[in-house]
């Protein structure tokens, strides 16, 4: 699988950005379920990545 051009990974990023603002997350399965409703297909370890990356970190059973 090719890396993602840059815009397109920020893209996705602000967009989870947004559901984890918006709604409970509760595992990586669901947030990647409301990605794909925006049109964002992604891989786990993507998911895994971008969680990392921004800094995101699961409290009380949900992402924050």
């Amino acid at each position: 699988m090719c890396p993602l051009p840059p815009e397109e990974r920020d893209a996705r990023r602000d967009a989870v950005t947004r559901i984890l603002k918006s709604r409970a997350v509760r595992s990586q399965d669901e947030l990647a379920e409301h990605l794909a409703e925006l049109g964002f297909e992604t891989t786990q370890s993507s998911l895994s990545r971008d969680l990392r990356e921004l800094h995101a970190a699961k409290l009380d059973g949900k992402y924050v």
